[in-house]
């Protein structure tokens, strides 16, 4: 399983821990005279597994925002979108880290259906990024995978398995 402890200290990447005011979980600074920085609220120690996704977070900036300024105040309409793109840009990242391809892909073919609570589960994340991961997931590989459930709940599985399934 992916560590993304490990990944910043191999980048050089310093994670501190500080109290933030709500609702901020973290915060990444990159700066010309400090060392690429991620500071977690100290409230994420009491859920891990959101802690794990909100530090894979800001390492998806890292990876994926040069020259970007999170903490500035925006303004206009124009800057609104540019920080929704920026933080959907990280997200992809991270959930990609978090949950990567060929272990999603294990995890669908070794049962019927997974639903992305099942999925959260197995891979130590939140429901929301796995939610979203399985997302990115059907979009790259729609040809091949089945999708049946409501809003609450969404199963996976191979196009294949559905045609067996509706036959038998």
């Amino acid at each position: 399983m992916w560590n993304p402890y490990l990944y910043a200290d191999d980048r050089c990447i310093r994670v501190l821990e500080h109290d933030l005011p709500d609702p901020v979980l973290a915060l990444y600074m990159a700066e010309l005279d400090i060392p690429p920085t991620i500071i977690l609220c100290s409230s994420l120690r009491s859920n891990p597994r959101l802690r794990r996704c909100v530090m894979a977070h800001e390492l998806g900036h890292h990876e994926t925002s040069t020259g970007f300024n999170g903490v500035r105040h925006y303004t206009t309409y124009q800057d609104m979108l540019n920080v929704v793109r920026v933080e959907y840009r990280a997200d992809r990242w991270a959930v990609r880290k978090l949950i990567p391809d060929d272990a999603l892909w294990r995890l669908i073919m070794s049962g019927e259906y997974i639903t992305y609570h099942e999925a959260a589960e197995h891979f130590d994340v939140t429901s929301k990024y796995a939610c979203m991961r399985m997302q990115v997931f059907l979009a790259d590989h729609y040809e091949k995978l089945y999708i049946r459930g409501d809003r609450n709940s969404i199963a996976f599985g191979l196009l294949e398995q559905a045609k067996d399934n509706s036959v038998a």
